[in-house]
């Protein structure tokens, strides 16, 4: 019998774990924001903090400061490379 009461126990704790991982699953992800830091930014685009630093304060990336620490929309990220794209020259 003692066996018996031992598995019981196993098994209601295995429930109360998994209604647990259930409810947590469950729940809403964290909403995404599509802001990014200066790291991000030199890591995506292989430059220098120097270099987007030059860029931020020639108006050609807009940011967000905060706290100390700059952010950057990725969408601007990508405005900024679509502007600067150069064109393959067709042979005449």
């Amino acid at each position: 019998m003692k066996t018996t009461l031992d598995y019981r126990k196993i098994f209601a704790r295995i429930e109360q774990r998994l209604l647990r991982i259930e409810e947590q699953l469950s729940q809403k992800p964290p909403v995404k924001l599509n802001w990014l830091e200066s790291p991000d930014i030199c890591q995506m685009l292989h430059i220098s903090k120097r270099t987007l630093s030059h860029y931020r304060e020639s108006g050609l990336i807009p940011y967000s400061k905060m706290g100390g620490k700059v952010y950057y929309r990725l969408s601007d990220i990508e405005n900024f490379l679509a502007a600067h794209l150069v064109s393959k020259k067709q042979a005449s």
